[in-house]
C-alpha cells in the first residue's frame, strides 16, 4: 500500500491572475497537500490555471493570439495535470483543457506531434466522446492546411511544410474521422459532430477523385448512418439525396421513396427520445448539474424499462454519456457493468468498461471487484488478474475512502485464488500453495490497514469475510484442525453473534458429515456421533446473556441433539431449554425495564417541553390544575379488547408498548375462539389480551404480548398455519393514534 508522498505547499503568486484566483490556488494547494487523492481540488486547481494561460493567449490584438509562453504559470499547470493523471482519469472536460493547452504551445513539428499524441490518448480514455474525436480531427485538418495552404493562419518553415506534408496526410484525416464516427454512432445527440463532418469528407474525396467502387461504398456509410437514430437525421437525409443526385441521376427517385420508406421507424425512434435530449440540454445551457443529472437518470431509466432487440447500443451509448457527464459517479458505473452482465451482449466489451470505470473511480472496491471476477470469468491469465489486484490497492485510496472498499477487492481476489487452486481441474499444487499465500497475505493486509485506520481497538471485519474463505479453503486442503484454529479465534471477537454460531455449526456438521453413512469401512462399529458440532451449540448456549438472538440458538441446539445425539443427551437438553427459557425470560424483563425507563425519561422530557410551551400560551389566571390537565391528556386509539379483560391502572398503562408487542393475524377461520388461539401461541410468551373480528369468512385477530420479543417470535408461526388454514402475521406498529398537546380551555 503506497502511502501519499508528503511535499511542501507552493504559495502561487501571478500577475496574470487576480486575488481571487489565487487565493483559491492556495486553498487548494493545501487540500491536496493534507489529501493528495481529493478530486475536486485537483479539478479546482487545474481549471483555474487553464484559465489563466487562455486569458493570456486572448490577450493578443486579434490579429495574432498572445504568446502562451509568457504566462508565468505554465510549469505549474502541465504539472497540475500530471499529479491529476498519477491518480485519476482526466476525463472529457479535462482533457479539452489539455489539448487546447498544449496546441496553443506547440512552435514546430515534434511538438505538434505531441499534441496528435495527446488527442489518441484522450480518445483511448474516452472512446465514446464525440467531442474529443472531433477536436483530434479538426486539428489534423488544421495541421494539413498549413502544409498545403499558402494563406493558412499559421505560416510555416519550408522545411516544416515539407516534413508536415508527410506526416499529416488525408489518410491519416480520414482514417481519424472513421474511427471516431464508428465509436460514437449510437449517440443520439452527440455523433452528429463527428457524423457530419466525416461525410462531408466523403463526400468531398469522392467528388476529387471519383471511382465506382469508392461511390458504392460512399451510399454503403450514408445507408448505414440513416439507419441510426441521431438529431441531424434529416440533414444526413438531404446529403444522401445531394449524392444521389449527382450520381444516381436515373435512379434518384426510386432510391429516395425506398430510403424513407424503409427508415420511418428511425425518425420516430428518435422523436420517442427528443423530450428527454431536450430537458437535458436545457439542464447543461444553465449549468445545472443537479438538474442534469435528475433527467440524465431519468432518461437511463425510460431506456432500460423500454429496450427492445435493438435498443441495447442506444442504451449502452446512454451509459456511456452519462459517465462523460458524471465520470466519478461510481453508481452510474456500477449501474452500466449491471446492465452489460445482464444483457451478455459481446459486441461491447465488458472490461473496456470496467478498466475506465476504475480509472475514473480508483476508490470503488465494488467496480475493482467486478473487474476482477470479469478477469477470472473470461479465463485470463493469472499474471493480468494480479497486475490489476496490484493497481487497485497500489496507491492506498481504498482504504482511504474506506476499508470496506479495500476489504471488496480482498475478497474477490482470495475467492479467485481459491477457486483456481480447488475449481480449476488444470490446477496444481503450487496454485493451492500460492492460494495459502494470497489469502494469508490478504489477511495480513486488511488486518494492518484496519489498526492504522481505527485504532487498537479494531476488531476485525465484524463479517469475518476473509476468515470464512481461509476455513472454506483449509477445508478444501483437508487441513481440518488450522480451521478450527481460526473459529476458536474468531469465537472470542464473535461469541455474542447467532449468525457465528450458526455458521460454525454448519460447518462442523459437514466435516462430520464423511462419517454419516454406513459403509465397509466401519461394518459392525457405531456410527460417531457429531460431537464437535454439539459442543460448539453447547458453547454458544453458554451466552445467552449477552448473544444478540439467544431464542432461535436455544431451538438449534435442542434440534440438533433430537436428530443426533444419545437418548441420555436427548433428555438433558430439554432440561437445559427450561434453564435457558428461565434465564432468556429474566434477561428480556430486564431489558423491557430498562426500556421502559428510557421511555418514562422520554416522555417526562416530552411532557416538561409540553408544559413550558404552555406555559408561554396561557394567561396569568389559568389555574395550575387546568395547565397540568392539558400537559397530561393522551388518548390512545386501538383495536376493540374484549369485556372481560381486567382493566389497568393508569401506571400500568403508561408502561405498556402496544406498538411493539402486538400482532395482527389475518386469515383465522370463522370458529376461531380466543381459547383456541391463546393455546396456538402459548410457547410464545405471555398473551395479555386478544381481540377478534370478523371479515367475510376468516377472523382477524390482534394479539398483544407482555415483551416486544415475544411478538417477533410469534411471527415465526406463521409457516405453521393454524389448524391446517394458511395465516398471515404481521407487527402491529402503526396502529395507535396518540392525541396530546391540548389547548389548555
Amino acid at each position: 500500500m503506497a502511502e501519499p508522498s508528503p511535499r511542501p505547499a507552493r504559495l502561487f503568486q501571478s500577475q496574470f491572475l487576480d486575488a481571487a484566483s489565487i487565493d483559491l490556488l492556495n486553498q487548494y494547494e493545501r487540500a491536496l497537500i493534507e489529501n493528495s487523492f481529493d478530486y475536486y481540488s485537483h479539478v479546482g486547481l487545474i481549471s483555474i490555471l487553464h484559465q489563466g494561460l487562455q486569458d493570456v493567449i486572448n490577450s493578443g490584438d486579434g490579429s495574432s493570439p498572445g504568446d502562451a509562453y509568457l504566462y508565468d504559470m505554465l510549469p505549474a499547470l502541465r504539472d497540475a495535470y500530471q499529479s491529476m493523471r498519477k491518480q485519476y482519469a482526466l476525463g472529457e472536460r479535462l482533457w479539452e483543457f489539455r489539448i487546447e493547452d498544449e496546441k496553443a504551445l506547440a512552435r514546430n513539428v515534434e511538438e505538434r506531434m505531441g499534441v496528435l499524441e495527446l488527442c489518441q490518448k484522450a480518445t483511448a480514455e474516452e472512446p465514446y466522446s464525440a467531442k474529443l474525436w472531433l477536436t483530434y480531427g479538426e486539428y489534423i485538418h488544421h495541421l494539413m492546411t498549413c502544409c498545403w495552404d499558402p494563406d493558412a493562419a499559421e505560416q510555416w518553415p519550408e522545411d516544416e511544410k515539407i516534413l508536415g506534408k508527410e506526416l499529416f496526410t488525408a489518410e491519416l484525416l480520414m482514417e481519424t474521422f472513421r474511427n471516431g464516427a464508428e465509436h460514437v454512432k449510437y449517440d443520439v445527440s452527440g455523433s452528429a459532430l463527428v457524423w457530419d463532418r466525416y461525410l462531408d469528407l466523403l463526400l468531398e474525396d469522392l467528388e476529387r477523385n471519383y471511382t465506382p467502387d469508392k461511390a458504392r461504398r460512399v451510399a454503403a456509410t450514408l445507408n448505414d448512418r440513416l439507419g441510426q437514430p441521431h438529431a441531424t437525421w434529416d440533414t444526413t437525409l438531404s446529403k444522401f439525396s445531394s449524392f444521389n443526385s449527382r450520381y444516381n441521376q436515373n435512379t434518384y427517385e426510386e432510391i429516395m421513396e425506398s430510403t424513407v420508406q424503409q427508415n420511418s421507424h428511425i425518425k420516430k425512434t428518435y422523436a420517442l427520445r427528443e423530450e428527454f435530449e431536450f430537458n437535458l440540454q436545457k439542464a447543461v445551457q444553465v449549468g445545472d448539474q443537479d438538474a442534469e443529472y435528475y433527467a440524465m437518470t431519468r432518461y437511463l431509466k425510460w431506456e432500460k424499462k423500454t429496450i427492445g432487440v435493438s435498443s441495447f447500443h442506444l442504451v449502452n451509448a446512454l451509459y456511456e454519456r452519462a459517465a462523460l457527464r458524471f465520470p466519478v459517479d461510481s453508481s452510474l458505473w456500477e449501474d452500466h457493468v449491471e446492465f452489460l452482465i445482464w444483457q451478455n451482449n459481446r459486441s461491447v466489451s465488458l472490461l473496456d468498461v470496467l478498466e475506465r470505470s476504475t480509472d475514473h473511480c480508483p476508490w470503488s472496491g465494488s467496480l475493482w471487484s467486478h473487474r476482477i471476477l470479469t478477469l477470472e470469468a473470461e479465463q485470463k491469465s493469472h499474471d493480468e488478474i494480479e497486475t490489476v489486484k496490484h493497481a487497485a490497492t497500489r496507491s492506498g485510496m481504498l482504504e482511504h475512502t474506506d476499508l470496506e472498499e479495500l476489504m471488496k477487492v480482498q475478497i474477490a481476489w482470495c475467492g479467485y485464488l481459491r477457486r483456481k487452486a480447488f475449481d480449476d481441474p488444470n490446477a496444481t499444487e503450487d496454485d493451492a500453495d500460492m492460494a495459502e499465500i494470497g489469502i494469508r497475505s490478504a489477511l495480513e493486509l486488511a488486518h494492518e490497514t484496519g489498526l492504522k485506520k481505527y485504532g487498537k481497538d479494531w476488531s476485525g471485519d465484524p463479517k469475518y469475510r476473509l476468515e470464512r474463505i481461509h476455513i472454506k479453503f483449509l477445508t478444501q486442503r483437508g487441513n481440518m484442525q488450522e480451521a478450527r484454529q481460526i473459529w476458536e479465534v474468531l469465537t472470542k471477537k464473535q461469541e455474542d453473534s447467532y449468525d457465528f454460531w450458526y455458521r460454525y455449526y454448519i460447518w462442523e456438521m459437514v466435516v462430520w458429515s464423511n462419517h454419516l453413512t454406513r459403509d465397509s469401512s466401519n461394518v459392525g462399529q457405531p456410527l460417531e456421533p457429531p460431537t464437535r458440532a454439539t459442543a460448539v451449540l453447547e458453547k454458544g448456549t453458554k451466552r445467552l446473556q449477552s448473544i444478540d438472538h439467544p431464542e432461535p440458538l436455544v431451538e438449534m441446539y435442542v434440534n440438533h441433539c433430537e436428530q443426533h445425539e444419545s437418548v441420555l443427551k436427548v433428555r438433558s437438553v430439554f432440561i437445559e431449554r427450561r434453564r435457558a427459557a428461565l434465564v432468556i425470560s429474566i434477561r428480556r424483563e430486564k431489558e423491557a425495564s430498562a426500556r421502559a425507563q428510557q421511555n418514562a425519561v422520554a416522555e417526562t422530557t416530552t411532557k416538561r417541553k409540553r408544559e413550558d410551551e404552555v406555559d408561554g400560551l396561557v394567561t396569568k389566571k389559568s389555574k395550575p390544575s387546568e395547565l397540568e390537565e392539558s400537559a397530561a391528556i393522551a388518548t390512545s386509539v386501538e383495536a376493540p379488547r374484549e369485556v372481560s379483560e381486567a382493566p389497568s391502572s393508569n401506571s400500568a398503562a403508561q408502561k405498556r408498548d402496544r406498538e411493539h408487542t402486538s400482532v395482527i393475524v389475518r386469515g383465522l377461520p370463522a370458529d376461531t375462539t380466543q381459547i383456541r388461539l391463546r393455546q396456538f401461541f402459548t410457547d410464545c410468551g405471555t398473551v395479555r389480551s386478544i381481540a377478534l373480528k370478523p371479515e367475510n369468512d376468516t377472523i382477524t385477530a390482534t394479539v398483544e404480548f407482555e415483551l416486544p420479543d415475544e411478538a417477533e417470535y410469534s411471527l415465526t408461526k406463521e409457516t405453521k398455519g393454524f389448524n391446517g388454514h394458511p395465516i398471515t402475521i404481521t407487527r402491529g406498529q402503526s396502529t395507535t393514534l396518540y392525541v396530546t398537546n391540548y389547548p389548555a380551555s
